[in-house]
């Protein structure tokens, strides 16, 4: 009996290694967590005024705790135990080598626990010209890394002999298990990069697309249903051509004919999530915000393929991961008003020549500047309906309306183009199919 039981158990390991699906669902179904552009930088190449004075125009992401967010998520994932951590790309602050093998190295810390870690490249990750060490006196470069360095680097992440890879790309599929497959998409166009700029567009290749009709149609035969990822938007979210990939229309036509139920996306550092129809069929478009920005917050998927799938936002449990380390930062021990007060200053550093060619007094500009840091809070959170009192109770809308066009899109097109709520949803199935 003995030999028999050790049989099995030898079997099972030789079926697991040859990529059978790994993970069981408990009654909620499986536990999926999405995260948003991390853009981590190593501590070695973040130190010093070069990398202060970044920071003093950047768009207000919290790069000098980087480290700690990163910490902190890891942190709570010990704690919660999602059964997969999905990392939607721009991974790293610029695409540093140093930055890509650090992140790796900490995501080990799940692995080692039975959490499932998965990444997919961003336009920031590969081959990128403006992969920089703020850390010497004067600017100087550091490595980037090739797609095949990304591979490699993250071999445990998705690039292992457990996922189905595409050749023309660093597209993969994950079996999670005989009913779900993750289908992880390379929208990055590092090939376009040059000597001074990345490529901030995305697609998805010619070669990746006959993959994934192969992939797909395997998958429909053995009734999978199926969700990809990918960095780029598939629906035309945030408006402006480096956001949503060129050719979503075949894609979207793609995952209409195979049953592609959702989307899960980052890039714009903003949360919403966008329907895309045709006739009675309807893909729902993630876009999860990014974890580096206030509200440092990320999504939680709950999918059971004979029920439903729902998606929620999650706050990162700073305040936990403070009080454990004991850790005495002023700023990280009241994290939460701390790092509001930075995206709301610093998200809106760089709009000061917005009212230069104007009549508008210089205390008007600044009140106008103040709202819009307010409104950055309500948006990038995905609570965009919240802001409409506060945009009334301001008392300046009337201005802004009467503001050149220009202005006023700079200052309420998101609050159109953001109508709803982007922190929950819930896809309902009926046997297996979205209903």
């Amino acid at each position: 009996m003995k030999r028999f039981t050790l049989f099995f158990i030898i079997l099972s390991m030789v079926l697991m290694g040859c990529g059978q699906p790994r993970v069981m669902q408990d009654d909620l179904g499986l536990k999926i967590w999405v995260i948003g552009d991390p853009h981590y930088i190593d501590s070695t190449l973040s130190e010093g005024p070069l990398f202060d004075q970044m920071l003093e125009n950047s768009d207000g992401r919290l790069e000098s705790y980087c480290d700690e967010i990163i910490d902190a998520l890891i942190a709570q994932c010990l704690v919660e135990h999602p059964d997969i951590v999905l990392l939607v790309g721009d991974l790293s602050f610029n695409g540093e080598r140093y930055s890509h093998q650090t992140l790796a190295k900490k995501l080990s810390a799940l692995t080692e626990k039975g959490i499932q870690a998965l990444v997919i490249p961003g336009n920031h990750d590969i081959e990128n010209p403006r992969a920089y060490n703020f850390s010497t006196e004067q600017l100087t470069y550091t490595y980037t890394i090739s797609p095949e360095e990304f591979a490699e680097i993250y071999h445990n992440y998705g690039y292992s002999d457990e996922t189905k890879r595409d050749p023309n790309s660093l597209s993969y599929v994950y079996p999670i298990n005989e009913r779900c497959w993750l289908l992880c998409l390379d929208s990055a166009e590092y090939e376009n990069n040059n000597a001074f700029f990345a490529s901030a567009g995305g697609s998805i290749r010619e070669g990746t697309k006959e993959w994934m009709e192969g992939i797909l149609k395997e998958a429909q035969e053995k009734n999978i249903q199926v969700i990809s990822t990918m960095h780029h938007t598939l629906a035309d979210i945030v408006g402006g051509t480096d956001y949503q990939i060129k050719n979503a229309k075949s894609i979207q036509q793609m995952f209409f004919t195979y049953g592609v139920i959702a989307n899960l996306c980052g890039h714009s550092h903003a949360q919403y999530i966008k329907e895309i129809k045709q006739d009675d069929q309807t893909i729902y478009d993630i876009m999860t915000s990014a974890l580096i920005i206030y509200s440092h917050q990320f999504g939680e998927i709950r999918w059971d393929p004979d029920k439903q799938l729902t998606y929620d936002t999650k706050k990162l449990d700073m305040a936990s991961y403070v009080k454990k380390n004991r850790i005495k930062d002023p700023f990280l021990q009241d994290f939460e008003n701390s790092a509001r007060e930075y995206f709301k200053e610093y998200s809106t550093k760089r709009l000061g020549s917005w009212f230069a060619d104007g009549d508008l007094d210089e205390a008007t500009q600044k009140q106008l500047i103040a709202l819009k840091g307010e409104e950055n809070l309500y948006l990038f959170s995905g609570r965009m309906p919240e802001f409409i009192p506060v945009l009334e109770e301001s008392g300046l809308l009337e201005l802004i309306e009467q503001l050149p066009e220009e202005q006023q899109e700079r200052l309420l097109g998101a609050v159109k183009r953001y109508p709803n709520d982007g922190n929950h949803l819930v896809i309902p199935f009926k046997n297996g199919v979205d209903n």
